[in-house]
């Protein structure tokens, strides 16, 4: 598969980024969205770990924001358990 091709598939897939407020979560999600992908964020906004809206500011329009905890699994989409792909930008081994 050429790398055309790689980009190609990720257009109209659903892909949760976990930590996604913060600057790789959020760099990351930028791009996804720019390729065509449907993006999930999920991010705790702990002061500690540098998650802020302003990060998403461009696409905040055009993502879902789940504000949870990774560590805590009540509070995550429990319906979602169809997305294709989880792309981990959390330090989620992290002490409360």
């Amino acid at each position: 598969m050429n790398e055309r091709a790689g980009l190609e598939a990720i257009r109209d897939r659903e892909v949760l980024i976990t930590g996604g407020l913060g600057f790789i979560g959020s760099n990351l999600a930028i791009a996804l969205v720019e390729l065509g992908a449907r993006v999930i964020l999920l991010d705790s906004m702990r002061e500690d770990h540098g998650g802020n809206l302003f990060n998403v500011e461009p696409i905040r329009d055009r993502v879902t924001i789940n504000f949870s905890d990774v560590r805590d699994e009540s509070s995550l989409f429990l319906g979602r358990s169809t997305c294709p792909a989880v792309l981990l930008a959390s330090p989620a081994d992290s002490p409360r």
